[in-house]
């Protein structure tokens, strides 16, 4: 979610924030005409760099080293997969159907799950002929 309007006046280095923190800035905005103040866009702010810091804190404990290395490179190309396979893995670790960590060769199976499921074309692809 991109904020729109310049006015929010975001902090420096902050281009983007959570759909779901731009929600609750939008419902209990404390400035002017309803807008979200620069106090509430650094705690918004704070609260996503919090979350985010405790996703790759799991990350850590869930997954080897090889299987971390894999994730990170699998972001830099394909960010949306390595996020569906970051969800699918903690959701994992959550419910308690990880024992131990995950090796890589598991994650190399979460990944083709990913795959087959739909995730793994880019785009609109035609199917047969136009006639």
């Amino acid at each position: 979610f991109v904020v729109p309007d310049e006015r929010m006046s975001l902090p420096p280095g902050l281009t983007q924030v959570d759909p779901a923190i731009a929600q609750q800035l939008a419902a209990g905005g404390g400035g002017p005409n309803g807008m979200p103040t620069q106090q509430d866009v650094a705690q918004a702010q704070q609260k996503q760099v919090e979350q985010e810091q405790m996703r790759a804190d799991l990350l850590v404990r869930i997954l080897s080293p090889e299987a971390k290395e894999r994730l990170s490179r699998i972001a830099l190309v394909k960010p949306d997969k390595a996020k569906r396979l970051e969800e699918m893995v903690i959701g994992m670790a959550r419910s308690g159907r990880l024992q131990g960590k995950l090796d890589d060769g598991q994650l190399k199976r979460f990944l083709e799950q990913i795959e087959a499921g739909g995730g793994g074309g880019g785009g609109c692809r035609r199917r047969g002929r136009r006639r």
